[in-house]
């Protein structure tokens, strides 16, 4: 049996699960991970900064109020590292000071990370220079360009970095039913390297389509400021953003487009997941790092990056073309259920996590062992 800490930078709220048993809300990731732990006879906890919260240390206090929340959720789980076998931390606020943290330790308990962009200048610096990986068993990452240059520039070995595909509650977020969207119908979500102003370009010359546009957790002011200087046609719309509202409005469109500043980040890729397991079909930026997920013309229609007259015909040939919008939309559905369900991530994590923690209490086991008088027999 392992015994995991599940380190969720944000919070998990109690009160959710009445909104996912009513079908109005997506599944948890962290919850739901800490259900396979314990559905597979594991024992496993979430922090967040609810824990941080309240806890009543001064040592936790200060280092929330100095340091910030992510510091002291990492402080708090290494303070806890008797009580567990592994750690898991997702997003480098998590994975890089918990990491730091357990250099202090000799026999450390075993640590799976998650990180999203390891290129990033600051993150490159703890990999590269401060060689964090080495508190780290397994580092999953969403997309094969940020593998290889954890491999090539960072000079993680190769067995201790791998690939995920990011994942998707395919049991919220499917097929509906109902009347069909109008075929001239579009939508687009999201603010991280987004190019909405390729976007809105290329809608000013297909008037007859109608795009809802919404960057999720950002006012209309920022929404705006996506695209400074740009005149909004009147076939765009960029509402004000309910939370929980996406998959409504995933459902109310025919089309589904991500378009993206080139990177080698897996940016939008939760978008593409939560649009590709509503069956829907999925124009998106051609970016290095989605290069992972869409077949072109078979599960997606694909755009290079800025090409306003790509995005003009892209979206032209699905609107024009019911039976490849169908196609391509049941061939997305199929290959979320196949690759990116929720439930696929949660145990990719746990194998690796169980490996982890057997690793680090076998030394434990040995040492118990030698510490034992031997008997004569």
């Amino acid at each position: 049996m392992a015994r995991v800490l599940i380190l969720a930078p944000g919070g998990v709220s109690a009160d959710v699960q009445s909104d996912i048993d009513g079908d109005r809300k997506s599944r948890v990731e962290y919850s739901e991970l800490a259900r396979t732990l314990i559905a597979a006879g594991h024992r496993a906890e979430v922090l967040d900064y609810e824990s941080v919260d309240s806890d009543r240390r001064p040592l936790i206090a200060l280092a929330r109020r100095f340091l910030g929340r992510p510091f002291a959720l990492a402080l708090l789980a290494y303070l806890r590292r008797h009580e567990c076998d592994a750690y898991f931390t997702s997003g480098e606020t998590a994975v890089v000071p918990l990491a730091v943290l357990l250099k202090l330790c000799r026999n450390r308990p075993g640590h799976v990370g998650l990180a999203y962009e390891m290129s990033k200048p600051k993150t490159r610096f703890f990999f590269r220079w401060l060689r964090i990986h080495r508190q780290t068993d397994m580092t999953f990452v969403y997309c094969g360009a940020q593998r290889d240059y954890a491999i090539n520039a960072l000079r993680i070995p190769a067995d201790r970095v791998t690939l995920v595909f990011g994942h998707v509650d395919a049991r919220f977020y499917r097929p509906l039913g109902g009347p069909p969207p109008a075929p001239n119908s579009l939508c687009s979500a999201g603010i991280a390297k987004r190019d909405y102003a390729t976007l809105v370009l290329a809608l000013t010359g297909v008037p007859e389509a109608k795009l809802t546009a919404v960057p999720a957790g950002h006012p209309l002011s920022l929404n705006r400021r996506a695209i400074p200087n740009l005149p909004i046609p009147p076939n765009v719309n960029f509402p004000d953003y309910e939370p929980g509202g996406l998959r409504d409005l995933y459902a109310s469109a025919a089309i589904v487009c991500v378009a993206l500043n080139e990177g080698m980040s897996a940016a939008g890729v939760t978008t593409l997941l939560e649009a590709m397991a509503m069956a829907k079909p999925v124009i998106v930026t051609r970016s290095t790092g989605l290069a992972d997920y869409l077949r072109d013309g078979e599960t997606g229609l694909y755009v290079a990056p800025g090409d306003v007259e790509g995005w003009k015909q892209a979206i032209r040939r699905l609107l024009n073309d019911a039976p490849l919008r169908e196609r391509i939309g049941a061939n997305a559905r199929r290959w979320i259920e196949q690759n990116s369900t929720l439930e696929m991530w949660a145990g990719a994590i746990v194998r690796a996590l169980v490996a982890a923690a057997a690793r680090r209490q076998a030394p434990r086991s040995s040492a118990q062992d030698a510490s034992r008088p031997s008997r004569m027999l």
